[in-house]
């Protein structure tokens, strides 16, 4: 049997997001589309950036074996 303070947790996580979303859709006054857009954007420069990242440290890792080794 669950404590009825542990349901009252869950269902305030259940709700988080979709009220976050609402709160900041109507003190922002910028409709859901724009930000799933902007979230959308924000993810894939993160993503992009990242792998240039490994890359680079990646590229960087192996040179400095590469010298060590010589």
């Amino acid at each position: 049997m669950r404590d009825q303070t542990n349901e009252a947790i869950d269902a305030v996580v259940k709700m988080s997001p979709p009220a976050a979303v609402t709160i900041y859709a109507t003190i922002l006054d910028m409709p859901v589309e724009k930000w799933v857009s902007i979230f959308t954007l924000i993810y894939v420069g993160l993503q992009v950036f990242l792998l240039v990242r490994d890359r680079v440290v990646r590229r960087r890792r192996e040179s400095d074996k590469v010298e060590a080794e010589q």
